[in-house]
Parts: structure tokens; sequence; C-alpha cells
């Protein structure tokens, strides 16, 4: 019933460049640029991609270029990208880029910002292959022209195949298939070994939370694109594989379901998922993607937070537990305030309340009670992060 979807792979082990001291602090001899660099987690992964083109791509040294100014080839910027390979255009006699590669350090979550910013920078030069890693994922794309998009490839093509514009794309994924309702117990097991659900969280929570993560899986129904309050939904964007990380400084890869939404007149992605956050603990995930980061703005424990009553009624709620980045945790009696101020319809007592579903039938993201669940979740998420950067400033 459940099919993993490959989105990335991990960035081969190669034999790293060698390190030097200087007045006591460690510097890496760039074989590209020819000068001492000095030994930062990024310009670690710098480093092994750079071995990693020369040594399993096949890269000539003399067409590599690091962090490169884009200027170099026309383009009217002061950006730089991190690696560019080049290749020599016979007919006009010139180097031209054809793939460029961009390299974060290895607590950086690839999200949307960075997956945006280096196919930006493949438009601007017309390369045809891209990279992207923080040293563990690696992200690798090709242009199609028929698609007028950077489509996901298998992996980084050796150089001469590059150059015979060569590549293995990722097999489309089937269509999400639905499991009967009735065996909901097996899609609990088919989870919990891809991580998915948490072993150790009660077998009658996993059981309803299947329910729930099919609903999230299924594309046949879609959330009505309407004023939520807090914010307006544009689109249900359906199903997308993504990596988020949160204050705690983890990160999480999964299938989560987006939605394209407009707070304020500015748009931004809204994606919610389920992971194993433990042996122990599985969590409800509301992962936010602005112009600052992609990071989760909710880990609700279903562990703590779902209950489940003798009608197979399953209530969600929430007891205002937020931590703030570097800061720790933020005080659980302000943030009540101020989600008493700008979403006063999900106070219960002293907590949240964020939703109700019957367990008695498939749910679908049309549902009425699906809908209010989704909004509050959104909702929900969207004041955590205004009240954290409200914290922060």
């Amino acid at each position: 019933f459940f099919k993993s979807i490959q989105s990335s792979a991990h960035l081969p082990r190669v034999q790293m460049t060698q390190i030097y001291l200087r007045d006591k602090k460690e510097y890496y001899l760039d074989p590209i640029r020819k000068r001492l660099v000095m030994v930062t987690p990024e310009e670690t992964i710098r480093q092994e991609v750079i071995r990693f083109l020369l040594e399993k791509i096949e890269v000539p040294y003399n067409m590599l270029r690091v962090e490169e100014a884009l200027a170099h080839y026309g383009v009217k910027t002061r950006l730089r990208a991190d690696i560019i390979i080049e290749y020599f255009d016979k007919h006009d006699n010139v180097l031209r880029p054809i793939s460029i590669i961009e390299t974060k350090a290895p607590n950086v979550v690839l999200g949307e910002r960075e997956h945006d910013q280096v196919m930006r920078y493949a438009d601007m030069l017309g390369c045809n292959y891209i990279m992207l890693t923080n040293g563990e994922d690696m992200r690798t794309f090709h242009y199609s022209d028929d698609k007028n998009a950077y489509l996901p490839i298998a992996k980084m093509p050796k150089y001469e195949d590059m150059l015979d514009g060569k590549y293995q794309l990722l097999p489309e994924v089937d269509e999400y298939r639905r499991c009967p309702y009735e065996h909901l117990s097996k899609l609990v097991l088919e989870l919990q070994e891809e991580w998915t659900f948490a072993p150790g969280t009660a077998r009658g929570k996993l059981v309803s939370l299947a329910n729930f993560y099919s609903c999230l899986m299924d594309t046949s129904h879609r959330m009505p694109a309407k004023n939520y309050g807090i914010f307006h939904l544009v689109e249900d964007y359906g199903v997308r594989i993504l990596t988020y990380g949160n204050a705690s400084g983890n990160s999480y890869s999964n299938a989560y379901r987006s939605f394209l939404i407009d707070v304020d007149g500015n748009a931004q992605f809204v994606s919610i998922g389920i992971n194993a956050y433990s042996d122990n603990r599985t969590i409800i995930c509301v992962a936010i993607d602005d112009d600052k980061s992609s990071h989760h703005a909710l880990q609700l424990a279903v562990d703590s937070y779902m209950t489940i009553d003798n009608n197979k009624c399953c209530t969600f709620t929430h007891s205002g537990r937020i931590a703030v980045g570097h800061s720790g945790s933020g005080k659980a009696s302000d943030l009540f305030n101020y989600v008493e101020y700008r979403l006063p319809s999900i106070i219960y007592g002293k907590k949240y309340l964020l939703g109700k579903l019957i367990d008695v039938k498939p749910w679908y993201m049309d549902d009425n009670d699906m809908i209010d669940f989704i909004a509050n979740l959104i909702s929900y998420g969207l004041v955590r992060d205004e009240y954290r950067n409200f914290v922060k400033s």
C-alpha cells in the first residue's frame, strides 16, 4: 500500500583535500583555485564535491570553476556560484557552463529556498545540469525543453555523458494507491518500517493516524481554495517529497501534503506530514517555507496530544509548548495570550483544540471536519511563527 519515493542520494565519500596549518588555523589547499582556504563546515562540503567531480564524474581540472562570479558569463549580477562545470563550445570557440553546483553546510536543510536559488542561477547561465548538496543529501536535475522545467535525475552523469546530453530520469512515481480502510493496520506496519511511524506509539492511535496519512497522500480529493481567516488557500498543491528542520537542529525528509497560501499579500508554502520523532513518539508536522527559511513550525506529538474515545472520536489538542531557535523554549503563557488575540477559535480551556475526526470511514481532504483540522493546523503553525519572530526581535 505504501511506496517510498526516491528524492535524493548521498554524496559519495572521497579522499579529502589536504589540510595545512597557518597561524594555528586549518586551511585546505584548493586544487582548482590553487590557494589556501580556511576550513569551515561549508568549505568542507565544497572540497568534498570538488573531489567527487574530479574523481567520480571525471571532470577535467581546467573545466571547473569555484566561487565563480556569474558576471564572468555575461550575466549582469554580483552573484557567485559555488561550482561551475564548463565545456568548450567549438562553434563559438568559447567556454560555456554546462552544470552548476551549490554546496551548503551540513546543518542547512535542502528546502524550497535552496532549490529555487540554484535553479535561478542555472536559468541565468543556461545550464542543463544542476546539483545541490549539504554533504548528506544530494539532489541532481536536468533541464527539459519539453517540460520547460528542471526534472530530477537518478545521479550526476559522467562529464563525457553530460557533453552528449545523457542522463537518467528518476522513475515516475505511481499515483498513490489508497489502502482499504479495513486494512489500515497493515499500512501501520509498512509506515513503521519506513520510519514514518514510531514503533512505540500506541497501536490504536497509529491505525487512526494511518487514516490521516492516507488522506494526506490521496490527491483525488483537494482542500477547497478559499479564505480561512488568517490565510487564503490559493491551491492544494498535492504531495511533495520535502526535507525540513526544526528549532532543535534536527531534520526530516518525507512525503508532505503542500498548500500554496497567501498571508496578507505574501505567498508561501505550508506543508503537513507525519514523521517518527524517536522510537516512541510520532509527530504531525506543520512546515513553513517563507523568504527566510524552511522549517517545522509545529511538531504535534500524537502520543501526548491525540486522544480517542469509545465512539472513535480522535481529538487533537496542543499545550502551547514552543521552542524559539537558539533562545530555547518560549513562554507558553505568552504564546497563549498571543493565540487568544490572533486565533481565539482554537482556545479550549488552557489548551488549543485543533480538530476532531470520527474514525469510522476513510477520511478525505474535502471532508468538513478535515478541512477544519487542516485549516487549524496551518493557522496555528503560522501564529506560532509570528510569535517566534516577535520574541526574536
